[in-house]
């Protein structure tokens, strides 16, 4: 009876052994199988050795999860498709999240899974939908229903038909453009260089959407703003909903002109003067509480221009829609018969 029972104790150890060395084979077979993706019927080991086989407009698929040691370089001067199929890729010299360089032709990728992507001069990048990493372009990248991680425009075009946006999104170079899309950005869309045209898109961080400084030049067209817009180098609104204000550096000589748009905040709509150079030709001002307008007291080259405008104020708030100073007001020039104002009798209060 006794070595009937220890018989059958050696037989179930031995299935639970054979079990657990299937599980730890298929385990590694999943992360380090000899083959990751696929063109077709054909398989390969590498990404690499797909890209060397692709040929124009077709589509290199990926099998299961990619590991490899630093990130890969798409070089191939031709047109194709990655499609990640969710899968995670890892870079052990990237923080271990995959990324790729492109650095010739024109990749789309779609249904990523935090992927990074660097775009060079002479490469092409098309995001459609999918979960990526982070991106810094310095080539042509367009942005067709892509989640991104952050963002970086070292000098290329970047455009965005559509996408969401989080992290930080800082343009030093190039030329950017937002058609649409939601934008969670960490301390708002920095321009530091080159050109931003904002053509639609909801930004939504509170603190701060836009700012533009050092040789930024920004545009905007449309889109809603929930956070502060700032500019001390140089923008132009013509459109668009603006709902915590806009602020025209008083210490640095911004250009503002502001042509279009609606422009609000709690206190004041716009704030300018100073050293700034302030030029309006149109545009609606609210302000909930006070007046929509403020100008400081002028310095040096600096001027305020208001040719055109509608301004709101609360009802019955009686100190006026415009503050302008007593003193240091020489280049400030309001065209008072173009000026529609509401919620209050006085347009200037001093």
């Amino acid at each position: 009876m006794r070595k009937r029972k220890m018989k059958w104790i050696l037989m179930i150890c031995c299935l639970i052994c054979t079990m657990l060395f299937c599980i730890t084979v298929n385990a590694k077979t999943k992360v380090t199988g000899p083959e990751v993706v696929a063109i077709g019927n054909k398989k390969y080991m590498t990404l690499k050795q797909a890209v060397k086989a692709v040929k124009k407009g077709q589509t290199i698929t990926y099998l299961q999860d990619d590991c490899y040691e630093e990130a890969v370089v798409l070089d191939k001067n031709t047109s194709y498709t990655i499609d990640f199929k969710n899968v995670q890729t890892f870079s052990l010299k990237d923080a271990l999240l995959g990324k790729i360089i492109v650095k010739k032709g024109t990749v789309t990728v779609k249904n990523g899974k935090d992927t990074s992507f660097e775009v060079g001069p002479g490469g092409k990048l098309i995001m459609q939908k999918g979960k990526f990493g982070s991106l810094k372009n310095s080539g042509t990248t367009i942005l067709k229903g892509a989640e991104v991680k952050g963002i970086r425009n070292a000098g290329g075009t970047l455009e965005s038909q559509n996408a969401t946006v989080t992290g930080t999104v800082t343009v030093v170079g190039g030329k950017t453009i937002i058609n649409k899309g939601t934008y969670k950005i960490d301390f708002g869309l920095k321009v530091q260089g080159g050109t931003v045209l904002l053509k639609g898109g909801h930004y939504l961080n509170k603190a701060e959407a836009v700012n533009s400084y050092a040789n930024g030049k920004v545009i905007i067209s449309g889109g809603t703003y929930e956070g502060m817009v700032r500019n001390s180098a140089q923008m132009t609104i013509e459109g668009g909903t603006l709902n915590h204000g806009i602020v025209n550096s008083t210490n640095t000589a911004g250009k503002l002109l502001i042509k279009g748009g609606v422009i609000k905040a709690n206190g004041y709509a716009l704030s300018c003067g100073g050293k700034g150079a302030t030029d309006i030709t149109g545009g609606t001002f609210v302000s909930k509480c006070g007046a929509p307008i403020m100008i400081t007291d002028m310095k040096q080259t600096g001027h305020v221009s208001i040719k055109k405008a509608v301004l709101r104020t609360k009802p019955g708030y009686e100190r006026g829609a415009m503050w302008v100073p007593k003193k240091n007001n020489e280049n400030i020039y309001i065209s008072k018969e173009n000026i529609l104002f509401y919620g209050t009798s006085r347009l200037i209060c001093e």
